[in-house]
């Protein structure tokens, strides 16, 4: 069959960038497929706050690239800062409450337009800001989650999704807990 092969760096490694996806056809029998990593050159930085200015930590930034495959993610730390390690072109860049279990309840929403950078085909080594305001989320959904027979279901999580008028998905997750 046919693959798409990617190779993805380690969460830490802001010094190397993930190679574009290549093709893999196995017909039979041991493929071998070696993989080298790039030098970063691109980087986009900056810092996600509240608007009383006060810092978000724990936020999830995620960077798509346009018209190509590519992918990368940061979360930011307790100053609201991050960076982000990215291969040359255009990139989507917005932000999400971050879906794990170290980060506390969060109660703050994104409604701003995504950011865009281009960093173009240039070898040069580049680095764009892109800030983000958030504001404070207005209402709340409570419930309870139960298996089929009423017992309580733990360490999960659930996600409210829905799209604005100009088609840009929000959503908003919540931990599920005792």
């Amino acid at each position: 069959g046919t693959y798409l092969f990617e190779v993805n760096p380690p969460p830490d490694a802001s010094d190397i960038v993930r190679p574009d996806p290549v093709s893999v056809t196995i017909t039979t029998g041991l493929t071998t497929r070696n993989v080298t990593l790039s030098a970063a050159k691109k980087f986009v930085t900056g810092a996600v706050k509240k608007a009383d200015g006060s810092p978000v930590a724990c936020a999830q930034v995620n960077a798509n690239r346009l018209g190509a495959p590519g992918w990368a993610n940061a979360q930011t730390n307790s100053s609201g800062a991050y960076s982000l390690t990215l291969q040359p072109g255009a990139w989507n860049i917005r932000v999400e409450r971050a879906n794990n279990f170290g980060c506390a309840t969060q109660d703050w929403i994104f409604l701003d337009p995504e950011g865009v950078v281009d960093f173009g085909d240039s070898a040069a080594t580049e680095t764009q800001t892109v800030n983000f305001t958030v504001h404070k989320a207005t209402a709340v959904i409570t419930g309870r989650v139960t298996t089929k027979d009423g017992r309580p279901v733990t360490n999960g999580n659930i996600n409210a999704n829905s799209q604005t008028r100009d088609g840009r998905n929000r959503w908003s997750n919540a931990q599920i807990t005792s």
